[in-house]
């Protein structure tokens, strides 16, 4: 070790003067060796990012229009039947929409900017089968009752907001947010907001049950 030292120094002093830094062997195998650890990190780290955000945009959800493209371009049910979980389905015609519109998993319901939906039939929403959010929003409903009942072992989130709810119920309630299977499935939270609901005077079973 005291000879290479020896040695070492002596080059050293020889390459006074010459252009740039003297460089040895071993100190340039070690370099080349340092270079390729940095080049392996920065890989790793651009593959790692590469994954992040294919993952990200995996996880998107689909906005689907109604009327509009196979398979939205027949009934309204048969278009939410197509979407995914978590997707979202916007009404784009006035209506009236006839029949019930039903569905397990979570995902948007909503009236497309500067449509104002007509659904008449007895019920809107279903029994979420994953964890998630039901959203249903900007819809006119007649004689027809919006429901989210709760029937996953997760966590479910139920959004009701700017709906408008009118017509005669003597059986149900307008706006039902409940657990169908208390004790066994996850946590429910209920955001209910900006909602307008009209029932004529008599035997009506009330408004807004949670």
């Amino acid at each position: 070790v005291h000879m290479l030292s020896q040695v070492r120094a002596r080059l050293a002093r020889e390459a006074v003067g010459r252009k740039g830094a003297l460089e040895f062997p071993f100190d340039r195998a070690q370099k080349q060796r340092g270079d390729g650890m940095q080049r392996a990190r920065f890989g790793f780290v651009v593959a790692l990012l590469a994954a992040l955000v294919g993952t990200a945009g995996s996880a998107e959800a689909t906005t689907r229009t109604w009327p509009g493209a196979a398979p939205c371009d027949r009934s309204l049910q048969v278009c939410v039947e197509a979407a995914g979980a978590g997707d979202v389905v916007e009404i784009a015609t006035a209506g009236p929409i006839l029949g019930n519109i039903e569905f397990n998993k979570p995902l948007t319901l909503r009236a497309q900017a500067g449509a104002a939906p007509r659904v008449e039939g007895s019920v809107i929403g279903g029994i979420a089968s994953g964890s998630g959010t039901v959203r249903i929003e900007g819809l006119v409903v007649s004689e027809a009752s919006i429901r989210i009942y709760q029937g996953s072992p997760g966590a479910l989130v139920a959004e009701i907001v700017g709906n408008t709810v009118e017509g005669n119920f003597f059986s149900g309630h307008p706006i039902e947010v409940y657990d169908s299977n208390p004790g066994t499935s996850g946590s429910l939270y209920a955001v209910i907001a900006g909602n307008s609901v009209t029932v004529p005077a008599g035997n009506q079973t009330g408004g807004i049950t949670v």
